[in-house]
């Protein structure tokens, strides 16, 4: 059987013990070799594989190497892909944060408003845990999604995502091209080749991304501070916090 009837992509049975040593269990599977070498594992249709199985993957990366990260691809509320509610072990070090994505989507597209945006991010937060929301990838676009210069025509709004992206909790993770202003809608066109002839100093796109990854650099409240959302009526508000040393409001 193969996996979205893809003939060159067979399906997996995980359930088998001699397929869990190939690929996680045994000291010479797949995932502890290469975790030795790589700083960490990123699961593609993570979803698919399941809370268990997922579990058993990030446990074997940390028997080698504590310090390991494991994210997947989850399009769905953080919480419990994460933390297993039901043993609070890690399901995952972290997610593709696609939820925080269509909060930034439809705050800045006017589907709902700022100060709700803000309720949302802070129960997220509340729920997965400060700790494991920095470990995630706060991404706006991706190789399954339509370019940011297509979800977002207004080049203003554009930026108010982008500052979003880079000043709440996770790491910002830029799909390739967005620096430079690529535009793409639909699968194949958002896989585009690389426009290299938009690689230069007068490229408004790249300046501002650079603006935004030095404010990252240089306040550390944006790397691993703490989240205090603002109580305001009409505004996204919130203060990122890091034990007092640093307060930064966005």
């Amino acid at each position: 059987r193969a996996w979205v009837n893809v003939p060159n992509l067979p399906e997996l049975n995980l359930e088998n013990k001699e397929l869990q040593e190939i690929l996680f269990s045994s000291e010479n599977s797949i995932v502890k070799n290469y975790i030795r070498i790589v700083d960490g594992w990123r699961l593609d249709v993570a979803f698919e594989i399941g809370q268990e199985f997922l579990t058993a993957i990030t446990e074997s990366a940390h028997s080698v190497k504590p310090q390991s990260l494991v994210t997947g691809e989850i399009w769905s509320y953080p919480d419990g892909w994460i933390k297993n509610r039901s043993n609070s072990k890690n399901v995952l070090d972290g997610v593709m944060n696609y939820y925080l994505r269509q909060i930034i989507l439809d705050t800045v597209n006017g589907n709902i408003k700022p100060s709700q945006a803000t309720r949302f991010i802070d129960k997220m937060i509340l729920d997965s845990g400060i700790e494991s929301i920095l470990k995630c990838w706060n991404i706006l676009s991706s190789h399954d999604t339509p370019r940011i210069k297509n979800l977002i025509p207004d080049p203003e709004l554009r930026k108010i995502a982008l500052i979003l992206q880079f000043t709440l909790p996770g790491a910002p993770v830029i799909y390739y091209g967005e620096e430079l202003g690529m535009s793409g809608k639909d699968d194949p066109c958002n896989r585009g080749p690389m426009e290299w002839n938009l690689v230069n100093e007068e490229n408004e796109y790249l300046k501002f991304y650079k603006k935004l990854i030095d404010l990252k650099k240089k306040n550390i409240s944006l790397q691993y501070g703490d989240f205090l959302a603002l109580d305001t009526s009409e505004t996204l508000a919130f203060c990122r916090q890091t034990n007092n040393l640093e307060d930064l409001i966005v």
